[in-house]
């Protein structure tokens, strides 16, 4: 069984390849680049948003409700990631800019 198209055009890998001597670099179009845009750069209109602070023993009363889970919501909001719970306290701590 031979596959090809409506016109009748062989489509097979080794009709492809035997049709590989046609091709010449005057048959080839390139298509046009789009046109460069500039990027736009510096801070974003609105206002940073400001994250909430925390004090060692509102970080030590989260533990004790939720746990490590709740602490890592906290930070990962400020970009701290650790295995324990006093490691995280002193990492959000350190992040937020000390106690």
């Amino acid at each position: 069984m031979r596959a090809s198209t409506v016109e009748g055009k062989n489509v097979s890998p080794s009709a492809a390849y035997s049709d590989r001597g046609e091709l010449t670099a005057d048959l080839i179009t390139e298509p046009a680049a789009p046109d460069i845009v500039p990027m736009k750069r510096g801070t974003p209109d609105e206002p940073a948003k400001q994250i909430q602070t925390f004090t060692r023993e509102e970080l030590e009363s989260i533990a004790d409700n939720e746990g490590i889970a709740g602490l890592r919501v906290i930070g990962n909001q400020v970009g701290v990631k650790a295995k324990g719970i006093v490691e995280m306290i002193e990492g959000i701590l350190k992040a937020q800019g000390g106690e």
